[in-house]
């Protein structure tokens, strides 16, 4: 949120955020906001490419980060490539994060969750 004026604008109203120190994550989540969805993606892209050999996707005249998408759930925590999730998850049907999941991510030292 110290570097992106939507996501600081409404922090107020979102469920987490991944801290300003945390050079080598990426949060990414979807969440329901003024009758829209929207996408928050905080420090590395949500497309940052594999780092297994063979495990880049697609080919190389297709653009397909947008397909990367549809393997994640609610929300994921991951460090340096979507090969190493730390958690992810669904958010409950009033839109919180289940227990179990704010227990991992506060012990990410990472997420600060509301």
């Amino acid at each position: 949120r110290e570097t992106n004026a939507l996501i600081e604008r409404f922090a107020d109203r979102l469920p987490m955020h991944l801290k300003a120190e945390a050079k080598d994550y990426s949060l990414v989540y979807i969440f329901p906001l003024n009758n829209h969805y929207v996408l928050v993606n905080s420090g590395l892209p949500w497309w940052t490419p594999s780092k297994k050999p063979g495990r880049q996707g697609g080919m190389a005249f297709m653009d397909s980060k947008v397909e990367i998408l549809k393997g994640f759930k609610d929300f994921i925590l991951f460090k340096e490539s979507p090969d190493n999730i730390i958690t992810q998850g669904y958010f409950d049907n009033d839109w919180k994060v289940p227990a179990d999941a704010v227990s991992i991510l506060k012990s990410s030292g990472v997420v600060d969750i509301k």
